[in-house]
């Protein structure tokens, strides 16, 4: 039978990194604690340096970098079907008619 994954909130996660690095546990000491192995409550502290408040978004949740980026592509794809049809238009209105 297969172990079920665990999930945890984004308010477990912050309120265990925050009881890691305030200095009074050590990280094996606070994952004890808290049932989760050092190896991803240190995986959490490093996304909580690096990602900040965007940190522990859930899956599939783009940063805000990453929405802005995506919908800068979709503007440049759209854009760039306009000026294809755009072309093609253009193409059939210099036919000189016979």
């Amino acid at each position: 039978m297969k172990k079920r994954r665990r999930t945890h909130t984004k308010e477990f996660k912050i309120e265990a990194v925050r009881l890691a690095t305030s200095g009074d546990l050590t990280i094996s000491e606070v994952s004890k604690k808290l049932g989760v192995s050092p190896s991803q409550l240190s995986r959490w502290i490093k996304s909580a340096k690096t990602e900040g408040d965007d940190a522990f978004r859930g899956n599939g949740r783009r940063t805000l970098l990453e929405e802005e980026n995506w919908r800068l592509k979709q503007q440049l794809k759209r854009a760039e079907q306009e000026l294809s049809f755009l072309k093609k238009v253009s193409r059939y209105f210099a036919k000189t008619p016979e």
